[in-house]
């Protein structure tokens, strides 16, 4: 564990800077809205030279069609993804209301509905039974489906290493079985017109301008703090037991071609110049040969592009993940169905481990430690009776 957080802590880690407050909240949302650079997932989903020709009018649903795959002369294209890292913490605390619909990781959750909260076991730990510590929100609209209009996930992990290690037992178990877990991912949706929200987003809600407090547009604070489940997570959440909050930023990977690195010749000496010795070369054969560590070193690489990645994001029908480590890695036949409507999930996110770094888990009793945290969605992103809907999370820890 020791060696696992020094890992960490060497990493070269730097963060995006934002000129102010409101230039972070207009780069908050996972959505096709906005035709800017960093929206690529939605408008552009997969990487091409600028020269290149691409269409802007690409959908962010899931598609069938296989000449996204391949450019004019038929050459495979790197799929497009796009990257979460860490901005400023706003100077007014007001972006991080729920009617900013923010993306962010740490502080306290700001529920898309504030009234049909998780509750119960869905709420704990599955094996120490403490309350799950919030990790982060991510709003991503599902713009075909209009009850999707709104659509917000939220990540909670128990704080403590020794239940996520029992929870790496628990995670390959049929879902049906119920397993208890330490980790779990929520979605929650909401169609434009709702009781919660306007319909438009009021311009210039700012410090007093904005509806006050916790209040939402249509609610009053008074009206949030009678509900008992709120006023449950909100207290509960107690400052001391919260990670640092931040605003998360999205930004579009940098393709092989244009990310910054050190040669890898340069760790062997330069090509032509000098030789492995014998000792080297025994060690690289044993490395090859471990499927794991090769996987390992893939993911070091692919992470070396953008170093203060906390998020990764593509919800397309073939989108695979960054997988840390070959053990353990889903194919297509082992991704379980939704439990809500029997349809078949996919891969839409997964968390990365410099967010450990930000939250200096280092500092806890039991400190948490994983490689990723990896995020399978209903592809129909099913509508229901319950408001939060508890999507499948598969964790893994590096070699």
């Amino acid at each position: 564990m020791e060696a696992q957080t020094t890992k960490l802590q060497n990493l070269n880690i730097t963060t995006d800077e934002t000129d102010d407050d409101a230039k972070a909240l207009q780069h908050l949302h996972l959505t096709s809205d906005v035709e800017t650079e960093s929206d690529a997932i939605f408008e552009r989903d997969y990487i091409v030279d600028d020269d290149d020709d691409y269409n802007d009018d690409y959908d962010d649903d899931y598609d069938d069609d296989d000449d996204d795959d391949y450019d004019e002369d038929g050459e495979d294209l790197e799929p497009r993804v796009t990257l979460g890292v860490l901005g400023e913490r706003p100077q007014n605390w007001h972006f991080f209301l729920p009617q900013h619909f923010p993306s962010k990781a740490g502080g306290a959750p700001a529920w898309l509905d504030p009234v049909n909260l998780p509750s119960g076991r869905s709420s704990c730990c599955g094996f120490c039974g403490d309350p799950l510590r919030f990790v982060l929100q991510l709003y991503a609209p599902h713009e075909r489906k209009g009850t999707g209009y709104h659509r917000m996930f939220f990540v909670f992990m128990c704080p403590s290493m020794s239940c996520l290690q029992l929870d790496q037992h628990e995670q390959g178990k049929d879902r049906a079985a119920n397993p208890r877990r330490s980790v779990k991912v929520f979605r929650c949706q909401l169609p434009k017109d709702n009781e919660f929200y306007a319909a438009e987003e009021p311009k210039g809600c700012v410090g007093s301008q904005c509806s006050g407090g916790i209040a939402l547009a249509r609610w009053s604070r008074e009206r949030f703090m009678s509900n008992t489940q709120f006023t449950r997570w909100f207290y509960s959440s107690r400052r001391r037991e919260r990670w640092p909050e931040y605003l998360v930023v999205d930004k579009t990977e940098p393709s092989s071609s244009t990310s910054s690195g050190d040669d890898k010749s340069e760790l062997m000496g330069v090509q032509g110049q000098v030789e492995p010795d014998v000792m080297m070369q025994a060690f690289m054969d044993h490395f090859e040969a471990d499927e794991d560590n090769t996987c390992w070193a893939s993911f070091r690489d692919r992470t070396e592009r953008e170093r203060s990645q906390v998020l990764r994001y593509r919800r397309k029908e073939d989108a695979e993940p960054l997988w840390a480590v070959s053990s353990g890695s889903l194919s297509e036949a082992d991704i379980p169905s939704c439990i809500y409507c029997n349809g078949p999930l996919g891969f839409e996110f997964q968390i990365m481990p410099q967010l450990l770094y930000y939250f200096h888990v280092e500092k806890e009793p039991d400190p948490t430690d994983w490689a990723t945290i990896i995020v399978y969605t209903c592809r129909d992103s099913c509508d229901g009776s319950v408001s939060y809907k508890e999507e499948f999370v598969r964790v893994q820890f590096s070699p």
